[in-house]
């Protein structure tokens, strides 16, 4: 099993991805890292993802973010409490999702990629006051040039 991260780290703040892969597998080569943000933050995703006749590539995986990434996003302090909107302070969230990706060329030097993902928020997350939804789901479309001949 061959194992690819990568992390991203802001002023405050560091995320961190790990992507699990068969060995027998083309594995998507990018990890994608979760956000850094301006609060003291980290986050781990384990993914599961492999290639398909070099260009589909299916993933599941699970996302950790720590305390203090879900608070920054879904809590609820004392100083924003309103009516229906109790105060709520959460702990770390593990959320699973699952994701489908293409990656193919369109001509010698242009490629074409793209990925939808289904994220499925875990218990802290899910039962914040300012969720009404039980996930999210996230579409990525883009187009890669290459100036150099392969």
């Amino acid at each position: 099993m061959k194992v690819r991260w990568a992390s991203c780290r802001s002023k405050s703040g560091r995320a961190v991805s790990l992507i699990f892969a068969p060995p027998f597998a083309n594995a998507f080569a990018a990890a994608s890292t979760a956000a850094c943000t301006e609060s003291s933050t980290s986050a781990v995703a384990a993914v599961v993802s492999t290639a398909i006749f070099n260009f589909f590539t299916p993933g599941l995986g699970l996302r950790w973010q720590d305390s203090n990434l879900v608070n920054y996003y879904y809590g609820v302090s004392p100083a924003e409490v309103a009516p229906g909107r109790p105060a709520y302070s959460p702990g770390s969230s593990t959320n699973p999702y699952v994701s489908f990706g293409i990656s193919t060329d369109i001509s010698e030097h242009w490629q074409f990629r793209g990925n939808i993902q289904y994220l499925r928020f875990g218990g802290a997350i899910h039962d914040s006051p300012i969720v009404d939804r039980s996930g999210s789901a996230t579409i990525f479309i883009g187009f890669l040039y290459n100036p150099r001949d392969r």
